[in-house]
């Protein structure tokens, strides 16, 4: 039987001086996962000073998305690269905490919150007092 094809479609933005988002919409697993992978290391080829991975229009993110979002934020840490998670939309929210990645990462409910808060060190979840 055969799978249906999944689809990624990925943009990088620079909204603001030293910020780059990569906004992804649709499913992230090993099909689309090169797409996903290239758009990241390309956004650290010159690193940020924040980068912002938005996972807004996810529906479905594997566990090979998942591994690289650990990946990517070893590597920013290592680099002084501020990484920042938003928009995880329910599905995407359920696979984070199921694996534990959640409180790994800094989750912020929209880019325009992550990027707001570009003065601040923020150590988890954007409803965190």
């Amino acid at each position: 039987m055969d799978r249906p094809v999944t689809t990624l479609d990925v943009r990088t933005e620079r909204p603001a001086a030293g910020v780059v988002v990569v906004r992804a919409a649709g499913e992230i697993d090993l099909g689309t996962l090169t797409t996903w992978d290239t758009a990241l290391a390309g956004a650290l080829h010159s690193p940020p000073d924040v980068l912002v991975a938005d996972l807004g229009g996810v529906e479905f993110l594997g566990s090979s998305g998942i591994a690289t979002l650990v990946l990517v934020h070893r590597e920013t840490a290592e680099r002084g690269v501020d990484f920042r998670v938003a928009g995880a939309t329910r599905p995407v929210l359920r696979a984070l905490e199921a694996t534990g990645v959640v409180t790994l990462l800094q989750l912020y409910d929209t880019v325009e919150q992550a990027i707001g808060r570009l003065s601040q060190t923020s150590t988890g979840s954007d409803s965190t007092p």
